[in-house]
């Protein structure tokens, strides 16, 4: 992803990790979910190899559980924008006009 400094509107530090919120539009949402899905796709080959072990099936797993979870995030965020529009389109009430 190409980002930009005005792109993110704050940071927060956790542990050896910075954490930056960014704002983002329909077309990279549908850009990050699709490299979810194609991620699901490659962890649910590489559990299906490694099916001797269950440890690592069990960590393939939990991180196709998360991806999911962001997978739904996202699609809630994509609700999130078309709500705001919704609401943006609505015309202000006549008395508030006045």
């Amino acid at each position: 992803m190409i980002a930009k400094k005005s792109y993110y509107r704050s940071t927060t530090e956790h542990k050896d990790r910075i954490v930056a919120e960014i704002y983002v539009d329909r077309d990279l949402i549908a850009v990050m979910q699709s490299r979810i899905l194609e991620e699901i796709k490659d962890t649910t080959g590489f559990a299906k190899s490694d099916a001797e072990n269950l440890d690592e099936i069990d960590n393939a797993l939990n991180y196709i559980k998360d991806l999911i979870a962001s997978y739904k995030e996202l699609a809630m965020a994509l609700d999130d924008i078309a709500c705001a529009e919704g609401v943006s389109n609505i015309p202000p009430d006549e008395d508030e006009q006045e």
